[in-house]
């Protein structure tokens, strides 16, 4: 069973960012967080300010079997930190829907890491549907999050500290990089 970095005491909390930080590849990620079992994992972070300003994402997604993860980066003219947040997982999700909609019948086990409480606490909602039908920002995008368990992917959601994961230090500096080239594209 995956733990949580907010779950248990203070002193697991410690052990569990002490594993983190000696995380230096994707087993020793996986066994920090004591996930045996997964066909997928995405690592991914976003970055914005306000609705007005530029936002950019990033992520890396992991797949059994394969040699090489993929990464996967945008950016939006205008765009919250939330947005970003959802897109930087959003973006992996849907490659993956549309290449392996139906290919396991009990799901793709997709395990998700992000910093953002938003987003890990809107995909560990009791009801996915309940809460992309009742949020009042962003709707559209939890529709679209939530329709990759629709077609077939098991989201399992997990927090992790900024800045303890390689790959969410890698994420987190590409969509900086995203977010400032549609701000150069804008003139801003």
């Amino acid at each position: 069973m995956a733990i949580s970095v907010a779950a248990g005491t203070k002193a697991d909390r410690k052990k569990l960012l002490g594993k983190l930080a000696d995380a230096e590849n994707l087993e020793d990620l996986l066994h920090a967080y004591e996930i045996d079992l997964w066909d997928a994992v995405i690592i991914g972070d976003g970055s914005g300010t306000t609705r007005e300003n530029t936002c950019g994402w990033a992520s890396v997604l992991f797949e059994a079997g394969a040699e090489q993860p993929n990464w996967f980066y945008g950016g939006f003219n205008s765009g919250t930190n939330n947005v970003a947040e959802i897109m930087a997982i959003l973006q992996p999700l849907m490659d993956l829907t549309s290449r392996k909609r139906g290919l396991k019948p009990n799901g793709l086990i997709t395990h998700v890491f992000s910093d953002s409480a938003y987003v890990i606490n809107g995909l560990a909602a009791g009801s996915s549907v309940l809460h992309a039908s009742t949020t009042s920002a962003n709707k559209e995008l939890w529709h679209a999050l939530h329709g990759a368990r629709r077609n077939g992917i098991v989201i399992l959601p997990h927090h992790v500290p900024r800045d303890t994961v390689v790959w969410q230090k890698c994420s987190h500096d590409l969509a900086n990089g995203a977010r400032k080239a549609m701000g150069a594209q804008n003139g801003t």
